[in-house]
C-alpha cells in the first residue's frame, strides 16, 4: 500500500499490478530473497488468483516469500462474504458497486477466480480508481466513486465497507457514511479520521444491517 500512497502523492501513477510487483521486489530484497523474474511471475500469478475459500498448493519458494514477507493473506479464508454477498445483492434495499484501488486486469482476474464477484457485479458496478489514476485514500479516488454512482449531493447516502483504516477515513473526509470490518477484534485507534460509523466484527454481520437503525 505504501507504494501506492507515494505514487499518488508524487503524480506517478502505474497501475496496481505493476506497483505491486514493484513492492513485490522491495520486500524481497529486504528479506534477503532472491528470485529471478520467472519466479517473480509465478509468484504474481498466485497472488492473482488467490482463493478466498480453498487453500491452494503453492511451490515452497512462494509460501517463503509470501510467509517470510508477513503476507498474511495466503490461508486466509472468510467464508461468510460469499453468503453475505449473494443476500445484500438479492436485498432490493441495497445498489451494490465494487470501488478498488485494483486496476481493471486486476479486477478481472478478481472475477475470474471468484464466480460471485463477476456474477453479482456486472461492468458498471464495478469500479476502480485507474480512471481517474490515483490511489485511495486520494479525495480524487472517493469523487470517482461519488460520481459514478451519482451521489456527488448526497455522500451521506453511501456506506463504504472495509477492514482497512485508510478507506474508513478517507470515506469520512468526503462525508460517506462505513463500516469497519475489526476481525481481529481490537479497537480503532487510528488518529487521523473520525472512525467508522458501524464496526462489525465479520462480514456476515453486514447480513442484519440497517443503515437506517
Amino acid at each position: 500500500m505504501e507504494y501506492t500512497w507515494r505514487a499518488t502523492c508524487q503524480e506517478t501513477y502505474e497501475p496496481f499490478e505493476i506497483l505491486t510487483t514493484k513492492a513485490l521486489r522491495h520486500v524481497l530484497a529486504e528479506c534477503g530473497e532472491k528470485a529471478e523474474m520467472k519466479d517473480i511471475e509465478q509468484i504474481m500469478r498466485h497472488y492473482e488468483t488467490l482463493d478466498m475459500y480453498t487453500p491452494q498448493p503453492r511451490p515452497r519458494y512462494v509460501y517463503r516469500a509470501l510467509l517470510r514477507c508477513c503476507c498474511s493473506v495466503v490461508d486466509v479464508r472468510f467464508p461468510d462474504v460469499e453468503k453475505t454477498l449473494q443476500k445484500l445483492h438479492d436485498d432490493s434495499k441495497f445498489n451494490l458497486a465494487m470501488f478498488s484501488n485494483g486496476s481493471p486486469t486486476t479486477l478481472q482476474h478478481a472475477q475470474s477466480t471468484h464466480s460471485i464477484l463477476s456474477s453479482l457485479f456486472p461492468p458498471s458496478k464495478v469500479l476502480s480508481i485507474d480512471a481517474v489514476r490515483a490511489y485511495k485514500p486520494s479525495r480524487t479516488a472517493y469523487n470517482h466513486l461519488l460520481k459514478s454512482t451519482g451521489k456527488l449531493d448526497a455522500p451521506g447516502e453511501v456506506v463504504l465497507i472495509s477492514s482497512n483504516p485508510f478507506d474508513i477515513c478517507g470515506a469520512g473526509t468526503m462525508g460517506m457514511r462505513s463500516i469497519w470490518i475489526n476481525r481481529s477484534g481490537a479497537g480503532w485507534i487510528d488518529g487521523l479520521g473520525g472512525g467508522p460509523t458501524w464496526i462489525m466484527k465479520g462480514f456476515g454481520e453486514l447480513a442484519k444491517f440497517d443503515a437506517e437503525k
